[in-house]
């Protein structure tokens, strides 16, 4: 039987601190996102698992409702996207670090009859500085 060992954590996972949740449905055509990803993590949402996305928000053009702060304009702060098909399938590539922008599109009827969340525009990428720092360390 293996010893129980007691140690001092050394590696935190971060979660970049408090967050705000504005949901897809508060979103409207149009309305955008730019933000640095943090990390992910599943929520169980009517018995189904869903990722979830935390983004520190660079530049948005909306405000979120909290029900202790009111109105707040989310920009430094952390913004969790929720679960949705075309993000979460663009997210699969995303690490944490890059740049995203989320462009929401609105409702639009699936094949099936159902209405889904869409999105104008999923974008990713390391900052410049960043990007010229990877591209250095590949070139070794």
């Amino acid at each position: 039987m293996a010893t129980k060992r007691f140690f001092n954590p050394t590696v935190k996972a971060s979660t970049g601190g408090p967050a705000y949740f504005h949901g897809w449905k508060e979103w409207s055509a149009g309305n955008y996102v730019i933000g640095e990803f943090i990390s992910s993590f599943e929520t169980t949402f009517r018995g189904q698992v869903s990722q979830n996305y935390r983004v520190k928000v660079l530049e948005c053009d909306f405000t979120v409702n909290h029900k202790e702060e009111g109105e707040v304009d989310p920009t430094g702060a952390v913004l969790v996207l929720n679960s949705a098909g075309q993000l979460n399938k663009f997210m699969e590539d995303v690490k944490p670090g890059m740049l995203v922008e989320v462009v929401y599109g609105g409702k639009q009827p699936g094949k099936d009859g159902t209405l889904y969340h869409t999105f104008e525009r999923l974008e990713a990428g390391y900052p410049e500085k960043a990007q010229e720092e990877v591209s250095a360390s590949n070139a070794l």
